[in-house]
């Protein structure tokens, strides 16, 4: 669920790449004054040779020109591929983009000291991006994309008709809108189980990645022994994740006592001992980038009674998303 980089920071007119901020020099720079009249005719063929390549990278059926979804994808595609080699987005002189939108482009993060990308939206690289089924009205047409993070964000592209075919003329931060509404998605895993002077770290996979409800139903760990020593303990790991596209801080209950059938429940997030918040309901993680994780470590302690606790996440920003993940200890039968 996580993306996977961050993307450079964009400056005014400056969309040269994803993984740096820096304005490379004009044409008329990396010639220079002093080159020669048959140098310049050179880097114009070679400008127009590589504005007739990317054209052609644009699927056509059937000797048509392209449709409005057909150019959208292809333009993202390109995009995406680029972004993900490191290489130079340049905009200008693509023949899919209108100039206003270039211009829009290269001039979003003026004044911005943290930009976003102003095609994507983002500060990531999605997994993947998919254009949906055009509507078209006369010269005009929009183009739904949606891009794929830990969940799925759609923007709206916007098209003109032209001369030239079909040119993307709006769309990225514009246009944009949430497809799925703040979430967090609580996975949980048997970490370890010990006694004084000896521990032993299981290292588990999570359960729950991606399964959301409210009671710990197909998210549940649960350890079954029939005798434990004195001073014996399990601990859980409780993974907190924001599977959203927006910043998110969440609220963390657990039900239950913090000593209840002989077991003592203690919560940690590192070393800090945050027990008394969890249990009131009232503790709340930082906050949370997109696709990002927050890990809680619960300790049960020196028990003989069957226990569980269900452990409740809930939005800051929007209070009626919850997950929920259980734990606890079954006491079972003896095999003597």
């Amino acid at each position: 669920m996580t993306t996977r980089r961050i993307l450079g920071t964009f400056a005014s007119g400056d969309l040269q790449g994803l993984r740096a901020a820096t304005r490379r020099p004009t044409l008329s720079k990396a010639i220079g004054a002093s080159d020669t009249a048959s140098r310049a005719r050179q880097v114009i063929v070679a400008v127009l040779a590589a504005a007739i390549l990317a054209w052609s990278s644009i699927p056509v059926a059937n000797g048509a020109e392209p449709g409005p979804q057909a150019v959208v994808q292809s333009f993202y595609d390109w995009y995406i591929a680029e972004a993900e080699a490191g290489r130079p987005l340049t905009l200008r002189g693509r023949p899919d983009l209108t100039p206003a939108f270039v211009d829009w482009a290269e001039h979003y993060n003026d004044g911005q000291m943290f930009g976003a990308d102003p095609v994507l939206c983002a500060q990531a690289i999605p997994d993947s991006v998919t254009a949906g089924t055009a509507t078209i009205s006369g010269s005009k047409a929009t183009v739904p994309v949606t891009e794929a993070f830990g969940a799925p964000y759609t923007i709206t592209v916007g098209l003109t008709l032209g001369s030239a075919g079909w040119q993307i003329s709006t769309g990225g931060c514009a246009q944009a809108s949430p497809a799925v509404a703040r979430k967090p998605d609580g996975r949980i895993r048997l970490g370890t189980h010990g006694y004084p002077g000896k521990t032993t770290s299981f290292d588990a996979t999570f359960v729950g990645n991606n399964i959301y409800n409210t009671t710990g139903a197909h998210q549940k760990a649960v350890v079954e022994s029939f005798n434990e020593l004195e001073g014996s303990f399990f601990t859980f790991d409780i993974s907190i994740q924001n599977d959203r596209t927006r910043a998110d801080r969440f609220k963390v209950k657990a039900t239950g006592a913090a000593t209840r059938g002989g077991w003592k429940v203690a919560y940690f997030h590192g070393t800090t001992n945050i027990t008394a918040a969890i249990v009131a309901g009232t503790f709340r993680t930082a906050s949370l980038a997109p696709g990002a994780s927050y890990l809680i470590v619960a300790k049960l302690t020196q028990g003989s009674e069957t226990t569980t606790r269900l452990v409740t996440i809930r939005s800051v920003a929007d209070p009626t998303k919850v997950d929920a993940v259980k734990f606890g200890y079954k006491r079972g039968a003896c095999g003597c």
